[in-house]
């Protein structure tokens, strides 16, 4: 693309949240948007299998190494059931402005973006018994629930507008 090459990261498994932040996996990519651009939409759309209750789990966004605090989201993939069926995308959606009056990186505000930065999402479920999984994809061809899942890969879109 004009404001460089990318290389994403290869999910090859799905990933199980644990009580601790994570890093999601094929979320992360590190970017400088071409000349002139006043916004840049970071899309991260994944697929989550309710393993526990509703599958609950907070998400944070970060550039670089700061949390956009607005970008906080806690996630209820669906309601809770006996059997935690819940197979769902979901997408996470973020504009961060790069022709501010100041910079303020914890609401992704800057006045100007001429070099790379890491944009990013972390993940941890709610609690043990809210069990969820990321990239899971767990029915296939009406058949059994048992056996080998389909990993359900991300999509990764990055979005500059002048």
């Amino acid at each position: 693309v004009s404001s460089g090459t990318y290389t994403l990261q290869n999910v090859t498994a799905y990933q199980s949240l644990t009580d601790s932040y994570a890093d999601i996996t094929g979320s992360e990519i590190t970017y400088t948007p071409p000349s002139g651009t006043t916004t840049v939409v970071y899309r991260f759309i994944t697929h989550l299998d309710s393993r526990g209750y509703s599958g609950l789990h907070h998400q944070k966004f970060f550039i670089d190494s700061t949390e956009v605090i607005p970008g906080y989201r806690s996630v209820v993939p669906g309601e809770y059931v006996s059997n935690n069926h819940n197979n769902q995308s979901n997408v996470f959606e973020y504009m961060i402005q790069c022709n501010a009056g100041s910079d303020d990186a914890a609401n992704a505000k800057f006045t100007s973006w001429t070099s790379a930065k890491t944009l990013k999402i972390q993940a941890r479920r709610y609690s043990a018994t809210y069990a969820c999984d990321i990239h899971r994809n767990r029915y296939l061809d009406g058949g059994s629930a048992t056996g080998d899942r389909v990993i359900a890969l991300p999509t990764l879109t990055i979005i500059a507008i002048k």
